[in-house]
């Protein structure tokens, strides 16, 4: 596929302008799919989206896939089909699910097969949240810091975030953290996003425990949009069968605070 790059040089001497006509080869990426599987513990419907990428220069609409054969199942033998519901969604319901199992989604799409097996983290309970008064870059706010006591038995991946209810602008963003420095500790550590409370508001805060690999995808997803990285890449998927997205099981608790 070819675009026309005009560059015009205007030169102090001359009256008119030269025009230089460039064609760049701009190739398009091969199409690849792209899953987004989610599992939580204590739910029992769990969602899957299939869509495809596009070439770069086509608008942001990502055709869901209806025609996949899908199925979740754990390591405790029980299976189930998951159901197409519109949009490339597929959905399995009846299908409770349990810290510490294993749980595998496969999709079969035409010749080629993608699966991505996951095993919930058991849960380590968020006990409560401690409020610090702070000033943070320029900005005077409170600190969030959530207690839990980290498992010295497990290495842990956690996924946080708060916001203020009811509030579309007051969200902290996407926070991860693992314990390769705190080990079996009690947690002392405010993990600091986007959003800095103010006393008064009411802060929504939730806690994710999730798998290692999820935790990979969601941090390499994390340095490839950040200003400071280089030349941007796909995070690291975990589906087998050079799928793009992430496949992740999961335990999810939530607090509610107001700011004193």
């Amino acid at each position: 596929m070819y675009k026309i790059l005009i560059i015009s040089f205007l030169f102090s001497f001359a009256l008119g302008s030269c025009t230089k006509v460039i064609d760049l080869d701009l190739n398009s990426s091969e199409t690849k799919y792209v899953l987004k599987g989610e599992v939580i513990s204590g739910d029992s419907t769990h969602h899957l989206s299939i869509t495809t990428t596009i070439p770069f220069d086509e608008p942001n609409v990502f055709p869901g896939i209806s025609d996949a054969v899908v199925t979740l199942s754990d390591d405790f033998g029980n299976s189930a089909a998951m159901l197409h519901i519109g949009n490339g969604v597929y959905e399995a319901q009846n299908f409770l699910a349990f810290d510490g199992r294993t749980y595998t989604m496969t999709a079969e799409i035409g010749d080629k097969t993608f699966s991505s097996t996951v095993t919930i983290p058991y849960v380590v309970p968020l006990l409560g949240a401690t409020i610090i008064e702070s000033s943070f870059f320029g900005q005077t706010g409170n600190l969030i810091v959530p207690t839990f006591q980290d498992p010295a038995q497990y290495t842990n991946y956690y996924k946080f975030r708060y916001y203020e209810k009811d509030s579309l602008d007051n969200d902290s963003g996407e926070i991860l953290s693992d314990d390769e420095f705190s080990n079996g500790q009690f947690n002392q550590q405010p993990f600091i996003g986007n959003y800095l409370p103010a006393s008064g508001d009411t802060v929504v805060y939730k806690m994710w425990g999730i798998a290692q690999s999820v935790y990979k995808f969601l941090y390499s997803k994390d340095v490839n949009t950040s200003p400071n990285s280089g030349a941007p890449a796909n995070p690291v998927s975990n589906w087998s069968g050079d799928a793009l997205g992430y496949f992740t099981a999961h335990n999810l608790q939530q607090i509610q605070i107001v700011i004193p």
